[in-house]
């Protein structure tokens, strides 16, 4: 998953901007010891602050809080604790402090400090649109990070958070059966690592959308345009159970 820093459509540029993320449900049919750990995607960063916060849920809606992730063993946060059968809610949460909107980083609008060129997306060659290596890195970490079940593929579920949290939007039927068609999947109907490739090297090589909508995608998740990873924060969490199996759903962002 990821936490991500973003302002409200809207809002003021004084306004605190607001930090975007899933969360999500554990279902336990029994009372078991459970532990829990979490950190950022790529180890010994300390921008990335992360630990989890683990609510009681009533109705769905997290009502009182259990434990959270208090101590610390290498760069992870973790905790052990005993909970009884029922629903939890399992929230992601950073300080933002290091998750600041770039304007507040005193970059310009390219997304980087005054001055700096914008890193290139998509050459041509030939006739060819081409995703450059800086690109082609940026959108596999995207893709990894949207496979949310850790199986190497980005399903339907998994993709409608990334138009979600991208553009707000909704992958409707029809939307899916445009990736469907068009887009490398597997048996299972769950796009690849290529089918997401391409599906961006089609964006780039739009006469309308072009660069500029590819822009608007990576920059929604993070990215600045030199394609550093400035305002996000992707982080992995393992849960495991001693005396029963647990069932974990992804919510909502």
């Amino acid at each position: 998953g990821s936490l991500v820093c973003v302002r409200k459509e809207g809002s003021r540029e004084e306004e605190d901007p607001v930090i975007k993320c899933y969360h999500y449900h554990l279902n336990l049919p029994s009372p078991t010891n459970v532990w829990i750990e979490i950190g950022a995607s790529e180890p010994g960063d300390p921008a990335n602050d992360v630990s989890l916060f683990i609510f009681k849920t009533q109705d769905e809606v997290p009502t009182e809080l259990v434990s959270f992730t208090q101590h610390k063993i290498g760069d992870k946060c973790v905790c052990r604790l005993d909970l009884d059968k029922g629903c939890y809610a399992l929230i992601p949460y950073t300080s933002g402090c290091h998750l600041r909107p770039q304007e507040e980083e005193g970059e310009g609008e390219s997304g980087g400090r005054e001055g700096d060129p914008s890193v290139a997306l998509a050459v041509l060659e030939g006739d060819k649109t081409v995703l450059t290596p800086q690109c082609r890195e940026a959108l596999e970490e995207v893709f990894h990070r949207f496979d949310l079940n850790g199986n190497g593929f980005v399903g339907r579920t998994e993709f409608e958070f990334f138009q979600e949290l991208t553009s707000g939007e909704i992958c409707d039927d029809e939307a899916w059966k445009i990736i469907q068609d068009n887009f490398e999947l597997t048996a299972d109907d769950e796009l690849t690592l290529k089918g997401f490739m391409d599906l961006h090297v089609m964006t780039a090589a739009d006469e309308e959308g072009g660069e500029g909508e590819l822009w608007g995608v990576l920059s929604s998740l993070g990215y600045s345009k030199q394609l550093a990873l400035k305002t996000a924060c992707p982080f992995v969490f393992k849960l495991f159970t001693e005396e029963c199996e647990g069932e974990i759903e992804i919510v909502d962002l």
